[in-house]
């Protein structure tokens, strides 16, 4: 596991660190070592869940399509997690928008909207 950098951007007695795509600052009032370890829960979150990623379980189940594919516990429970959100909520909660996801260009100068046709299809 890659060693969560420290940004320079918490303050005392929190942790800053870039997981998710995103910055996070952990501000607790516990022990640096409960700290550090919801920092290593986050990280490996991370490494099983970041789509954007090759290597993570997301990415590997993604890529077997059809194909049986033996997960672990964590990403198990929270694709189960996932499927009673999107039953609960009639599918506001959708954690397979990726194909939506990448219809959106967010460094794009001026921003645009996605085409609405192409939306329809990636849903």
């Amino acid at each position: 596991m890659d060693e969560p950098m420290n940004l320079g951007l918490a303050r005392e007695g929190e942790r800053a660190f870039f997981a998710f795509d995103t910055y996070n600052i952990i501000h607790a009032d516990a022990s640096e070592d409960i700290v550090e370890a919801c920092v290593q829960l986050c990280m490996r979150y991370h490494e099983q869940l970041n789509r954007f990623s090759a290597e993570s379980e997301v990415s590997r189940l993604n890529a077997s399509a059809d194909v049986p594919f033996a997960c672990s516990e964590d990403v198990l429970t929270m694709m189960r997690i996932a499927i009673a959100l999107f039953e609960e909520t009639g599918g506001a909660y959708n954690v397979a928008l990726g194909p939506v996801m990448d219809l959106w260009d967010f460094k794009a100068e001026p921003l645009q909207l996605p085409d609405p046709e192409a939306l329809q299809r990636a849903r």
